[in-house]
C-alpha cells in the first residue's frame, strides 16, 4: 500500500472540492513561483490557493515564494485572495507572521 505524502492529500481534498489544479512551476504577472501546489477556485470563487511545504522546500524558500505570489497579485491589481496552505513543520515566530500577512 502506497501512502501518498501530505502535499497529494491537501491536493486530493481540494480536486474533491472541486478545486483545479494549476500547472507548476505557477505563474503570475510573468513570473515562476516553484511551490508544491497550487489550485484556484472554480465557479463564482476566485481564490487562489498556495501549499507550501516546509519539510521539503524549508520555511525561507516557502516564504519568499507566497510573498513574491502576494506581490505579484498586487502589482497585477487582482481581487483574487490568496490562501496558503502549509505543509510539514509548522512555522514558528516570524516567519508565521509574515505568511499570516499575505495569505
Amino acid at each position: 500500500m502506497t501512502t501518498a505524502g501530505p502535499t497529494e492529500r491537501v491536493a486530493d481534498l481540494l480536486l474533491a472540492a472541486k478545486y483545479k489544479r494549476m500547472p507548476l512551476p505557477l505563474q503570475v504577472a510573468g513570473l515562476d513561483f516553484d511551490v508544491a501546489g497550487a489550485f484556484v477556485a472554480v465557479g463564482h470563487f476566485a481564490d487562489l490557493v498556495v501549499i507550501g511545504d516546509m519539510a521539503a522546500q524549508g520555511e525561507r524558500k516557502v516564504l519568499q515564494q507566497v510573498e513574491g505570489i502576494a506581490r505579484a497579485l498586487d502589482v497585477m491589481r487582482s481581487r483574487r485572495p490568496l490562501t496558503t496552505i502549509v505543509v510539514g513543520p509548522r512555522p514558528v515566530g516570524k516567519t508565521l507572521e509574515a505568511l499570516a500577512q499575505v495569505g
